[in-house]
């Protein structure tokens, strides 16, 4: 009775460092394609767009900076038009 506790300890215990090594060992690499840059492994995170908004707005017939708004002038360098929020 006491060898087959033994021999399943042993067994569980194999199981066990197995089972870290491969929650320690990397991720399996990708197709070799000439296609893929040598650089894609070193991006994690996806890229965002710019924000398009330039945050101005008219104040006293001038473009000035606030957040979310967009301002117009009929011609560049006139005085400003319309304020309108940014999508």
């Amino acid at each position: 009775m006491r060898k087959s506790i033994r021999y399943c300890t042993r067994l569980l215990v194999v199981i066990a460092v197995v089972a870290s090594l491969q929650l320690l060992a990397p991720p399996a690499a990708g197709p070799g394609t000439p296609y893929v840059s040598a650089l894609s492994s070193v991006v994690t995170s996806p890229t965002l767009a710019a924000n398009s908004c330039p945050d101005k707005q008219c104040v006293n017939g001038r473009c000035q900076h606030v957040v979310g708004w967009t301002c117009a002038s009929a011609l560049p360098g006139q005085q400003c038009v319309r304020t309108t929020l940014c999508p």
